[in-house]
């Protein structure tokens, strides 16, 4: 599991080359590469790094390769998880920034992007699922799922303040189920 800063650099680059449509297509993404191909996080791991990038300001792929950079070698780690992550887009932006503004208007360019979009809905549906599994396993956590969805449709109730209500609910469960366990 030891690496290096230039591999972890070099892996979060191509990983950054592959992001089309937003933060959430990295999801499947760094499951296949740092869960099932290398081993260096769990299910559980990437579960709460996606919880808590969503949670703090950025750009959620960028947030997320910060936790897995440090995970693997602390803060030298996170800079070059999000160097790396970055470097593609800021090169390509730059590079093409005159040109993908003039080709944008473009009739088929704007139908190539509709299709993209499409298909970025069955990322994140895939997230989602794997989510649901390693998030919604017990009755408790199906209760929360289906109060913060009922928040999120029918009241103006900030999502983070969803977020942080669900995970106060998480803390108070979880102490009263060890307390009560630990007195039996």
């Amino acid at each position: 599991m030891r690496t290096t800063y230039w591999e972890i650099y070099k892996i979060f680059f191509m990983i950054g080359l592959q992001l089309l449509g937003g933060g959430y297509v990295i999801i499947p993404i760094l499951r296949a590469e740092f869960i099932e191909q290398r081993n260096w996080i769990t299910e559980e791991e990437l579960t709460d790094f996606i919880a808590i990038s969503q949670c703090l300001p950025g750009l959620i792929a960028a947030n997320i390769s910060i936790f897995i950079g440090y995970k693997m070698l602390k803060k030298r780690g996170a800079v070059a998880a999000l160097a790396g992550m970055v470097a593609p887009s800021f090169l390509i932006i730059v590079t093409l920034a005159h040109a993908i503004l003039k080709i944008t208007k473009e009739t088929i360019v704007q139908n190539a992007f509709w299709g993209i979009r499409v298909g970025v809905v069955i990322l994140i549906l895939m997230t989602v699922k794997e989510l649901w599994k390693t998030s919604v396993k017990d009755n408790f956590s199906k209760i929360i799922f289906a109060i913060m969805t009922f928040f999120v449709i029918f009241s103006k109730i900030s999502p983070a303040i969803l977020v942080i209500g669900a995970g106060l609910a998480g803390i108070i469960y979880n102490t009263a189920s060890k307390k009560i366990k630990g007195s039996n």
